[in-house]
């Protein structure tokens, strides 16, 4: 029997599990702490990726040569006007994708706490015996990850240091890792089952098309990580957003569809041209059994807000349902309100208010391109995920790095 605390810090959220097991399998997981340290506030905007100068080029070769297509027209207006003005953005000085001091001082307090939180539950984990015989205690082992924030951030290595000190090994997950680790443990509820996850976290979204089968090995069929979260699109969007404009909503809804569609294409007809405005999307078939799950702090506040629950109960939001009409009707009423407002919402942790709104917005936009009638959200997520890749590295005699390196170049 040994005990494995796992600490996640993400760009919103910071949080720690708690997790016992023996030689063969998971006997205990508990998700005891969750502090919102908003480590990734005004990190960056948009990351140059999504931005083609070579198409700006032909843009301009073509001016003057005739009439365009008008979805080419569409696409062209899109590229040329909000991305480019994103980048230039992006190009200042005033966005050098630095984590804030402050920012920084909040995670590390949070993960500080954790740490002892944690040494205080193993110390008082009841003794097993043997004969009549008291056993030592359990070893306690922690596992620190880090994700979309921390993959951004040139200063990264500041909090990692002050992490180590602590006493913990940090770890950054790229978008893939984070993805799979998720889908890990997601799926254990749909054994068999053809299952898409959508992690919708703060800094980015990861979509992920696969099964789990009975023997827990799992095929990843389709994958992708985003840079598209609540706290970026908030904070290159939405600031301000008591004093929004219907276009301006409008415009952060678009640059959801259209990150989708640039990163996630394998979900649509792939014969379409390349650079096709969201409107003219069309949605490859998908089996009549698809599952569609959805993790994070939107996706539990959603159903947290539907079912007013005060105060939290993850039992009754674990595998609960919305349909995409209650979605939109929660995207519709987050819009109307002040942030002050929002705060007030039954079952909305009152700091989730400035980013309840452009997470809302991101589920919606993919259910609405997916053509999605209904999403489950789950409570079992990266956490989860990464305790059991903990367990299995140590029975395969791997330390945890050397499992995710491993597994990295599978994906």
């Amino acid at each position: 029997m040994y005990n494995i605390a796992c600490i996640d810090i993400g760009t919103v959220t910071a949080r720690l599990a708690l997790a016992q097991f023996d030689d063969e399998k998971l006997c205990t997981f508990e998700k005891v702490s969750s502090v919102i340290c908003n480590l990734g506030e005004g990190l960056s905007t948009i990351v140059p990726e999504f931005w083609d100068p070579s198409f700006e080029d032909s843009c301009e070769q073509d001016e003057g040569e005739g009439q365009q297509d008008e979805s080419v027209e569409l696409q062209n207006e899109w590229n040329l006007g909000v991305l480019g003005e994103l980048v230039e953005g992006y190009q200042n000085e005033e966005h050098q994708n630095l984590l804030s001091g402050k920012a920084m001082q909040r995670t590390i307090a949070a993960v500080k706490n954790f740490v002892q939180q944690a040494r205080d539950w193993a110390q008082n984990q009841p003794q097993s015996q043997t004969q009549n015989q008291p056993q030592p205690q359990p070893e306690l082992r922690f596992v620190c990850t880090l994700t979309s924030a921390a993959r951004d951030a040139q200063n990264a290595d500041e909090l990692l240091d002050a992490l180590r000190e602590l006493g913990l090994d940090p770890q950054i997950l790229s978008g893939e890792l984070e993805a799979y680790l998720t889908f890990s443990a997601v799926s254990r509820d749909f054994i068999d089952k053809p299952l898409l996850v959508c992690d919708c976290g703060g800094g980015s979204t990861e979509l992920i098309y696969g099964t789990q089968h009975a023997d827990h090995t799992i095929t990843i069929h389709k994958l992708c990580s985003m840079q598209l979260g609540a706290r970026r699109l908030t904070d290159t969007f939405l600031l301000g957003q008591d004093s929004l404009s219907v276009d301006e909503i409008q415009e952060a809804y678009d640059y959801c569809c259209d990150v989708v569609y640039k990163r996630a294409s394998w979900l649509y007809d792939d014969t379409l041209p390349e650079r096709v405005p969201p409107s003219y999307l069309r949605v490859a078939s998908k089996p009549d059994n698809l599952h569609f799950v959805a993790v994070g702090g939107t996706a539990t506040s959603l159903v947290a807000m539907e079912n007013k629950l005060v105060p939290y109960d993850a039992s009754r939001v674990h595998l609960a349902k919305l349909d995409n009409f209650h979605v939109r009707a929660w995207l519709e009423e987050l819009g109307d309100k002040t942030e002050e407002q929002r705060e007030k919402i039954v079952g909305l942790q009152p700091q989730r208010a400035p980013v309840i709104f452009g997470g809302t917005m991101i589920l919606d936009a993919i259910l609405s391109i997916a053509e999605i009638n209904v999403m489950q959200v789950s409570e079992h997520d990266l956490l989860q995920g990464v305790a059991c890749a903990v367990h299995q590295a140590c029975r395969e005699n791997q330390s945890f790095v050397e499992w995710l390196e491993q597994k990295a170049q599978l994906l």
